[in-house]
């Protein structure tokens, strides 16, 4: 069975339990549930050349023409004035210790495996 299919079923079964229910809630449900049937349906039937010719095609060249650097520039000068920032700068290095220490014979495999390479 198709993705697609199960909402569609879900979305019968929102509208047989709003009509013994009478409740308008339900309704809306199945309506949402139609959509995400045809939102699936739509999806598959993209094919992942296509998608990924989409995505270079529309989002990268609309981010490539925006000037990200002025307002980038202005949002980390006025995090670095107050000092806003050293709490988030603290916080993704212990998450990132926190993951080394946890994950250290995985990191030693990988560089084990890159050396040999």
């Amino acid at each position: 069975m198709d993705e697609s299919t199960f909402w569609w079923l879900f979305a019968g079964l929102a509208v047989a339990a709003e009509l013994m229910t009478g409740t308008f809630y339900l309704l809306m449900l199945a309506v949402g549930l139609a959509g995400a049937a045809l939102a699936a349906r739509a999806i598959e039937s993209i094919d992942d050349d296509e998608a990924q010719l989409l995505v270079r095609n529309v989002l990268f060249t609309q981010a490539a023409s925006y000037a990200w650097a002025p307002p980038a520039g202005r949002l980390l000068a006025a995090a670095v004035s107050d000092q806003t920032h050293q709490p988030a700068v603290e916080a993704a290095f212990r998450a990132a210790r926190d993951w080394v220490a946890a994950n250290r014979e995985t990191i030693v495999m990988i560089v084990a495996a890159c050396v040999s390479c």
